[in-house]
């Protein structure tokens, strides 16, 4: 793995203590992130490691917002269409892993690791969705002046959170809109208080694989609870519906069939504020975390935002 775009902002007095992730899972207790790994099957929880073997990582940071991506090369050779990937509240880009799998098949793939999330320091102040896709938009633009890889009308995907600021992100950079994947977009029509968002969140838990939930519950952990808890008010105000209106271009929602903070009449008028084509599709099964055992439905939604669907046959199993 080789590291390039390291983070260039000028030296500076150190970072205080108390905004590095110095109190993360793995750090307090490793032998626990042992036994949460050993229980979900793969390492959703070593947020330095890469999605991919071979990753290339890509860092920008702009003063104290460091952001991370991750490059995955396109497995048969070139051509394809890069997909970019914006992680929820608490994940990160290994969350992804099984996506990118299948994705990179297709084209290539860019995971992003948002400020304060996956072991980044903690800014100094709470972002807002906008300033996550601000900082977003900062790290393509220097890979393109990198000449590196070109971004210029990618397929942006988000989950949970990550849709907030995948939207963000196609409504200030008009280069990069156009093909959007939403996976369950959030809030939905009474989750925007922290009690009914909680309690949407516990029910539709119960219908997740224990795996699922652990990571959930380790991803916040790991993010050392205070930096999601700071950034959890402007998820929960975010108007969805208003800013998604008449964003246009191709636009795929994917929800679970038992995620209540994306019901299913919801997601169905957030396509249709939009004004764009595309479609609402179930992920019969599964929860709010569909991107953990329904990557296949993630993908299919990818390619059709992208206009690029395979024959059944060439796809994965």
């Amino acid at each position: 793995m080789r590291e390039s775009l390291t983070p260039p902002p000028a030296p500076g007095p150190a970072m205080p203590r108390h905004h590095t992730p110095s109190h993360s899972l793995a750090s307090q207790d490793s032998q626990a992130t042992r036994r949460i790994q050993e229980r979900v099957g793969r390492n959703y929880l070593d947020f330095d490691e890469p999605p991919a073997p071979d990753a290339h990582v890509l860092v920008r940071a702009v003063g104290d917002r460091r952001v991370r991506a991750w490059d995955v090369a396109q497995l048969d050779g070139e051509g394809g269409p890069v997909f970019v990937l914006l992680h929820g509240l608490g994940a990160g880009a290994l969350l992804f892993q099984e996506v990118i799998e299948e994705l990179r098949r297709y084209g290539r793939v860019l995971v992003v690791d948002l400020p304060g999330f996956s072991n980044l320091p903690r800014p100094r102040r709470p972002m807002t969705m906008e300033d996550f896709a601000a900082s977003v938009e900062a790290l393509v633009e220097r890979i393109d002046l990198s000449e590196e890889l070109d971004v210029d009308n990618p397929v942006l995907i988000g989950h949970s959170m990550g849709t907030q600021v995948a939207l963000e992100l196609a409504r200030r950079a008009p280069r990069l809109a156009g093909r959007l994947v939403l996976i369950a977009p959030v809030m939905g029509p009474g989750t925007q208080r922290l009690d009914h968002a909680a309690l949407a969140f516990a029910r539709s838990s119960l219908h997740e694989r224990p795996a699922g939930a652990l990571v959930s519950i380790s991803g916040f952990l790991h993010a050392g609870l205070v930096w999601p808890a700071r950034t959890l008010p402007f998820v929960l105000r975010y108007p969805f519906a208003e800013r998604v209106s008449a964003i246009g271009g191709h636009l795929e929602i994917v929800r679970g069939t038992h995620d209540l903070l994306c019901p299913q009449a919801w997601a169905e008028e957030l396509l249709e504020r939009s004004g764009a084509t595309g479609s609402v599709r179930v992920a019969e099964g599964a929860s709010h975390q569909v991107i953990l055992d329904h990557a296949h439905t993630v993908v299919e939604a990818a390619l059709s935002a992208a206009g690029s669907v395979p024959n059944r046959a060439d796809r994965p199993e």
